[in-house]
Order: C-alpha cells, then sequence, then structure tokens
C-alpha cells in the first residue's frame, strides 16, 4: 500500500532551498579547477592589465585575450582548465616576456 503525501509551497521550496544549498556546498569543497599556479597567474595578470591599461589603445579583455593566446600558444593548452601546474611555469615566463616588451614598447 503507498501512502500519498501532500506537500505545500512552502515545503517544496525549504526542500529546493536545501537540496541549492548542499549543491553549493558541495561544489565549493572541490576547489578551484585550474591548478594553483594558474590561479596565482591569472591574478598578477588581472593586476597588470588593470594597472596597465591607461597606456594602450585597447580594451582590458582585449589585453586579456592576447596574453591569453600566447600562453595557450606556447604552453599548447586547448583550455587554462587543462593546464598543469608545470606548463604553467611556462606561462609565467611568457607572461614575463610580455612585459617587458610593452615596457619596452612604451618607454
Amino acid at each position: 500500500m503507498t501512502e500519498e503525501m501532500d506537500l505545500s509551497k512552502e515545503d517544496i521550496k525549504q526542500i529546493a532551498n536545501e537540496v541549492y544549498r548542499l549543491q553549493v556546498k558541495n561544489d565549493s569543497s572541490n576547489g578551484s579547477i585550474y591548478c594553483d599556479e594558474w590561479v596565482k597567474l591569472r591574478k598578477e595578470i588581472s593586476e597588470w592589465i588593470l594597472t596597465n591599461l591607461n597606456r594602450t589603445k585597447y580594451s582590458y579583455s582585449s589585453v586579456e585575450m592576447q596574453i591569453y593566446g600566447a600562453i595557450k600558444f606556447v604552453t599548447g593548452c586547448k583550455g587554462l582548465r587543462d593546464m598543469t601546474n608545470e606548463q604553467a611555469k611556462g606561462a609565467r615566463w611568457i607572461f614575463e616576456q610580455m612585459k617587458t616588451g610593452f615596457e619596452k614598447n612604451r618607454s
């Protein structure tokens, strides 16, 4: 014998909120999908772009795409999510070279 249970709209809301809370908690406990070194470098790239944006005629996203494009090309990463900490070392080298080139051409 099966027993039917009537749920009120409030019950359904509470269940949905609890499921959502558990999903968010589970997602955040997994950590970042990016390797640690890339997370650090990505933050440095962002800060550098913001600091130097007034010295270029390009938008933030244009500069970011140029840097990320060079990093992907040199490291061979199709997506930055696939980057390893070892490849992030190469990415850092590329970024440093680009910064040096930018400074040379802006002075």
